[in-house]
């Protein structure tokens, strides 16, 4: 008798369980998280079933609204990457189930670019030329420099003269040292021009 009353209250527990998830056959969604989708484009697929999911831009997370049952396969793929991006999917291949239905996980990373500018007339060693945090020691008698980090496809950009050369002072104009660096490398995205200084120091 206790044994009978175990099982069936152990029946209606997990009843419970996957009826609060819902986890009982043909109600289990197949769904996860999206970390740094900034782009256009994305389309999943769950290759279980053939369904396919375009994804919102900015978009954090993702359902697919075809129900599967347990135990049905399910593997969730990037069928079209997004524009200038990469996405790869993590957890996302198994038999359906109310543990892991739901823990898909893609990740995107945009492309990388490589950002850089011209340099006219700079004779002495001492620039320094500045992207935020990332910088660079431009060499006399440089005609243009290439910032050592790349960054994300979309990202913007704010350069500026760090650090000038002896005897000289050099400038990047105002309306051209920001921006925003979109579908290919910016080798000259700036132009930094240097003069002698008045006192030659």
């Amino acid at each position: 008798m206790k044994n009978t009353t175990l099982r069936s209250s152990l029946a209606l527990l997990c009843g419970a369980i996957l009826s609060a998830c819902g986890g009982s056959d043909g109600s289990l969604q197949i769904a996860g998280s999206i970390n740094g989708y900034t782009k256009t484009g994305l389309q999943l697929i769950n290759n279980g079933n053939g369904e396919t999911l375009d994804v919102a831009t900015g978009a954090v997370n993702f359902n697919f609204t075809r129900q599967v049952s347990v135990d049905d396969n399910f593997d969730v793929q990037i069928k079209n990457q997004p524009a200038n991006a990469k996405c790869v999917a993590t957890n996302n291949q198994g038999k359906a189930n109310v543990y892991n239905a739901y823990s898909v996980v893609i990740t995107c990373t945009n492309t990388p670019r490589t950002l850089g500018g011209k340099v006219a007339d700079l004779t002495t060693d001492g620039l320094v030329v500045a992207n935020g945090s990332d910088t660079i020691a431009v060499p006399r008698g440089a005609t243009s420099f290439v910032f050592p980090r790349t960054v994300g496809d979309g990202s913007n950009y704010g350069i500026s003269v760090l650090s000038q050369p002896t005897g000289q002072t050099c400038t990047i104009p105002a309306a051209t040292s920001t921006g925003n660096i979109t579908g290919g490398d910016r080798l000259d995205a700036v132009t930094v021009s240097c003069v002698n200084t008045s006192s030659g120091q």
